[in-house]
């Protein structure tokens, strides 16, 4: 990470590679679990998110790869994109926008795999605005059920009486 880190970090900031008319947001390493960067390609124009990592030479094992997946699957949904993981020394794939595996690499040698895959040029809520709306929609909420728990708890003794009087 502290090489990417490096690399964001620069004056100049990353954008979309463009490849014939699709924009191609890139990371290498461990970008996949920086949920800003993906999102910050995202509002630049990135319409496919890509990640190439070498996973063998880190002797990473197996929980590293498996939190590495799921924050692929969130990088997917959350910005909406299609994700394709290419790896050495473990399993390569490309999820769809909505999380499912497409195609998948059993992990094993030099493989060659052809998927086809969905652009999107639309940003969701997440791309626009990061995590904070989720914080703050979940204190939201929580408050909300706070508020609500006498009125609730009122309406439910009153039930609860009336079912007893008969």
């Amino acid at each position: 990470l502290p090489i990417c880190y490096t690399v964001y970090q620069s004056k100049k900031p990353i954008e979309p590679i463009v490849i014939g008319a699709t924009k191609y947001g890139v990371l290498a390493c461990s970008g996949i679990i920086a949920p800003e960067f993906y999102r910050d390609l995202v509002n630049r124009g990135a319409e496919v998110l890509v990640n190439s990592a070498s996973l063998s030479t880190m002797g990473i094992g197996n929980d590293f790869f498996d939190q590495a997946m799921q924050m692929a699957r969130f990088q997917a949904v959350a910005n909406s994109r299609t994700l394709v993981q290419s790896a050495r020394g473990k399993v390569s794939y490309v999820m769809n926008r909505d999380g499912a595996m497409v195609l998948r690499s059993n992990g094993e040698g030099t493989q060659y795999k052809l998927a086809e895959i969905s652009t999107n040029d639309q940003r969701t809520v997440y791309s626009m605005l990061g995590e904070w709306v989720i914080i703050v929609s979940g204190l939201l909420l929580l408050a909300y059920g706070y508020a609500k728990r006498k009125e609730l708890a009122t309406f439910e003794f009153k039930r609860a009486r009336k079912l007893f009087k008969k």
